[in-house]
């Protein structure tokens, strides 16, 4: 595991010019909580989460805080409701300022189904009747539509 000092050294020089700190940049975020603050003056969801910039490499300790609004553009917006645990990548994190426009490239990548953490939520809750297939939709950012777990 790198140390948290070279890895926040390395995630500060990939900040895109001319946006905030709070912006995301090239990498992969492994999302740890979702809330909403302040951001430039509005309410905007925010993530605290691990970065790492390439796929290859270990998340470190450090936690970085990273707004989400600008996942939530576009013709796919990230649904920020069921992203603990995932993991955000970002290939194109680009300030194009003549239009005023923030170009983002992401994905959002899918955890495991069967995720042990999820699936003791579950039981701790009491669900009486747990159906196993509902784990299958647990996937990163995706609702289950029934909402019965």
């Amino acid at each position: 595991m790198q140390n948290s000092d070279d890895f926040l050294a390395l995630y500060n020089a990939k900040k895109v010019q001319g946006r905030s700190d709070l912006c995301p940049r090239i990498g992969y975020y492994k999302i740890i909580s979702v809330y909403q603050d302040f951001c430039f003056g509005k309410i905007s969801t925010i993530a605290k989460a691990h970065w790492k910039l390439r796929k290859s490499d270990s998340y470190s300790d450090l936690i970085v805080t990273v707004q989400l609004q600008s996942f939530k553009k576009g013709d796919n917006p990230l649904i920020s409701n069921n992203i603990i645990d995932c993991e955000i990548e970002v290939s194109k994190a680009i300030w194009l300022p003549n239009i005023a426009s923030f170009d983002l490239n992401w994905e959002l990548k899918q955890k495991p189904i069967f995720n042990t953490r999820e699936i003791n939520k579950l039981f701790s809750r009491k669900i009486k009747d747990f159906n196993i297939a509902h784990v299958d939709s647990m996937s990163c950012g995706k609702e289950v539509e029934d909402g019965s777990y």
